[in-house]
């Protein structure tokens, strides 16, 4: 269940695109398919590192064991039992997308998609599923802005550019309500939906001259789900 995993899986493939454009990383550094990526136990073997959670940790024979101060959560319950029916190898990661104060989980099980998933009084839920960098094998969010975007397309083909989903909201549910595509100046792109140049008015957002603002955030180890946190949320 190793982010890990799937980044050496892709780096086995060889991408489009390897020539990003500095401009399309953040400035700050915070930034349903049918196929499936079978990582074999001796390639998920041979990555022995894991994010570090934010809160206690201890180590004890090599092990990680995970505590909380605080009660265990009944979402923090609800993703630990989906998580631990996945038998794949995958990264999840808990991030906040919109402004309530239950946040939402992120699982990417491939090189391709994550897939979004929320929780309320009825358990977990299917938001959808986004694309991911075809590059960095990630995908940026907003912190309750209810967006994610990446970068869709190719460099060497010329038709790289910024997608952007927004979330919205359907009987009580988080759904993907639309997708922006932000296109440079200098490009015309084919896009199966809404498109702005990046010259035009992208206040909204927070995408001036083709870079993204301060408010867009990457998945990183403060975010990142542990075998040592399911296994604390499952028992406790």
């Amino acid at each position: 269940m190793r982010k890990e995993s799937i980044l050496l899986i892709a780096g086995l493939i060889t991408l489009t695109g390897c020539s990003q454009n500095v401009n399309e990383n953040i400035s700050n550094d915070n930034g349903n398919t049918s196929d499936e990526v079978i990582i074999t136990e001796e390639v998920a073997t041979t990555i022995n590192t894991t994010a570090a959670p934010t809160t206690t940790v201890a180590e004890t024979s090599g092990d990680v064991s995970y505590s909380q101060q605080d009660s265990v959560e009944d979402y923090q319950k609800a993703y630990a039992e989906f998580l631990n029916s996945i038998e794949h190898n995958y990264s999840a990661n808990i991030i906040h997308i919109n402004e309530d104060d239950v946040p939402e989980l992120s699982v990417q099980m491939d090189t391709e998609n994550a897939y979004l998933y929320g929780f309320d009084d009825n358990g977990v839920y299917e938001i959808g599923m986004i694309d991911v960098d075809s590059n960095t094998i990630d995908f940026l969010y907003r912190p309750n802005h209810s967006m994610f975007s990446c970068h869709r397309g190719s460099v060497m083909l010329g038709d790289r550019h910024k997608l952007v989903y927004i979330i919205g909201e359907e009987n009580g549910r988080l759904t993907l309500a639309d997708e922006v595509h932000i296109v440079p100046d200098e490009r015309t792109v084919e896009c199966d939906g809404n498109h702005i140049n990046a010259s035009d008015n992208t206040a909204d957002y927070d995408i001036y001259n083709y870079e993204y603002g301060e408010s867009w955030k990457k998945t990183d180890d403060s975010t990142y789900v542990t075998d040592g946190m399911i296994q604390y949320w499952l028992n406790n």
